[in-house]
């Protein structure tokens, strides 16, 4: 979906992440507007902790010349669980207020555990001797 007067066309993030590890975020924001706009980017990491914890973004706001792009970088520890990115653009009002414009969702699954082949078993780790 594209915004208003903003469109967050790329999110550069891991399809999967161990959990305790750190995960970085990259938005690239594009101004939609006629004249430069005053940009900033939010998150919320949504994985069945309510209310979701927040996920900032730098820089924080920026100024985006008319028809140009910014990168935003973010970054947070993966949860033991699946996670969805719900990142949100905003666009700042001549009356000083930041309004949501564009949004975008993004999941990042943790691996699946792994299960020793039979063959690196051995007997003697599990007898006493």
């Amino acid at each position: 979906m594209t915004g208003t007067y903003t469109e967050i066309f790329e999110v550069v993030a891991p399809y999967q992440a161990d959990p305790g590890s750190s995960v970085g975020v990259m938005v690239k924001v594009k101004n939609l507007y006629s004249s430069a706009l005053t940009v900033m980017v939010r998150g919320e990491l949504r994985y069945g902790i309510v209310p979701y914890p927040y996920l900032y973004f730098t820089p924080e706001p920026i100024d985006i010349p008319a028809g140009d792009w910014w990168a935003f970088w973010g970054s947070f520890i993966m949860p033991g669980a699946k996670t969805t990115l719900y990142i949100v653009s905003y666009y700042k009002t001549v009356d000083a207020y930041f309004n949501a414009d564009d949004s975008i969702l993004q999941d990042i699954a943790v691996p699946a555990p792994t299960v020793p082949a039979i063959s690196e078993f051995k007997i003697s780790d599990y007898m006493k001797v």
